[in-house]
């Protein structure tokens, strides 16, 4: 059961939102990018720092964090990334915590 929200209580999307969240669902979905997004969660990282951890060449790196920068779930500051804010945390903890569940 979905989450209600401050516009919408009974947690029901329209087909605008649907189509938008699952454009960041997709982009969440490739392994680079889910793995990229969860060392992100511990805190701001470099691209070379995420280069070095996901064992990617930077320069094949840079257009996956552009792709979750231009989506809203990561921020570059100051040279380094981050997650754009709680929600994107949130998510991710949820996803862990299903797949947990699985097993």
């Amino acid at each position: 059961m979905g989450h209600a929200t401050e516009n919408d209580p009974t947690g029901m999307v329209d087909a605008v939102r649907a189509e938008r969240m699952a454009v960041t669902l997709q982009a969440i979905a490739d392994p680079t990018r889910l793995e990229a997004l969860t060392i992100l969660r511990e805190g701001p990282r470099t691209t070379q720092d995420l280069s070095s951890a996901l064992d990617v060449e930077a320069e094949k790196l840079t257009p996956e964090m552009d792709r979750l920068s231009s989506l809203g779930l990561v921020v570059e500051e100051g040279g380094a990334y981050r997650l754009h804010d709680e929600h994107v945390g949130a998510l991710l903890d949820e996803a862990v915590g299903h797949d947990a569940h699985l097993d």
